[in-house]
């Protein structure tokens, strides 16, 4: 899968994210991928969306990003953004929605983290949002990578993110 890390030094007015770029499929490493997406890059409200999911899921919210308005100010407002990019993934670029039949909402089938100077969110597949204070991490190596910054805690962001990107991809086979 992957490893997204994410610190957000609100008192700062700083996000850090970072992610592997590994293009994998089932036993195969295909190359590398951005898995970041930058909405609004070098304005005020510039917004990261960082996607642990199929390479495809990437390329469409992109794609989705550009074309639609979206707005990353608070809580109710990345729900509705979210919640337009998943109907048109559904309708207009092919996402499969079904995991289980017992499931309360369609699946978007990927995770993210949308992070800004507003605030910081984990997107679950199960398209649950929840609002993160200052760390927050998805993908197969998240476990390794929030132990690395508990460990070295988060004076030096970039250091730190490296670093946990750097033990994440070590020892997790799918980072």
């Amino acid at each position: 899968m992957t490893t997204i890390v994410c610190i957000r030094r609100p008192q700062h007015n700083e996000v850090w994210l970072g992610s592997d770029t590994l293009l994998s499929s089932p036993g195969l490493r295909l190359g590398k991928i951005s898995k970041t997406i930058v909405v609004g890059k070098g304005t005020d409200d510039e917004t990261c969306i960082a996607i642990a999911g199929p390479s495809t899921a990437i390329l469409a919210v992109q794609d989705i990003v550009e074309e639609h308005e979206t707005s990353w100010t608070d809580t109710l407002s990345v729900y509705r953004s979210l919640l337009n990019i998943h109907t048109l993934l559904r309708d207009h670029h092919g996402l499969r929605v079904v995991e289980q039949e017992d499931d309360a909402f369609e699946s978007s089938q990927y995770q993210a983290i949308i992070a800004n100077t507003y605030g910081m969110w984990m997107m679950l597949s199960t398209r649950e949002l929840i609002p993160v204070d200052t760390l927050c991490a998805i993908g197969s190596g998240r476990e390794l990578a929030i132990g690395v910054v508990e460990g070295m805690g988060m004076l030096d962001p970039e250091a730190t993110i490296k670093r946990a990107l750097a033990v994440a991809s070590q020892y997790d086979k799918s980072t």
